[in-house]
């Protein structure tokens, strides 16, 4: 029973594993999700390109809102690149955010 109880509070005090979003992204040609974590640590956002096409100077913008939809401010990102499928970064978002939205501007160029 005792090592119940210490499994229990062991299983309680562990934080919970981090959960993926579903996609924020306001744009079509790009997947944008993050990592659900602790307010006062910075979030992981991943960004897929969708096309598959080398992007170069992309710019991510990450909109922030509070549960009221009040903005709060936006988180910004820049990746010289080239970029084929996937980047990540960490960016801090205000305390209070509860929904995100995210906006991402590049330039298409091809391998010669």
């Amino acid at each position: 029973m005792r090592t119940l109880i210490i499994l229990l509070v062991i299983l309680v005090a562990v934080p919970a594993y981090a959960e993926k979003s579903g996609n924020i992204s306001l744009n079509e040609n790009w997947n944008v999700w993050y990592e659900k974590g602790w307010s006062d640590k910075p979030i992981t956002f991943h960004v897929e390109n969708i096309l598959g096409q080398p992007a170069f100077k992309i710019s991510a913008y990450i909109y922030c809102y509070d549960r009221n939809g009040k903005y709060l401010g936006r988180y910004g990102y820049y990746e010289p690149g080239p970029i084929y499928k996937f980047f990540a970064f960490k960016g801090l978002v205000p305390p209070d955010t509860k929904k995100m939205e995210a906006e991402v501007f590049n330039t298409w160029e091809y391998d010669p």
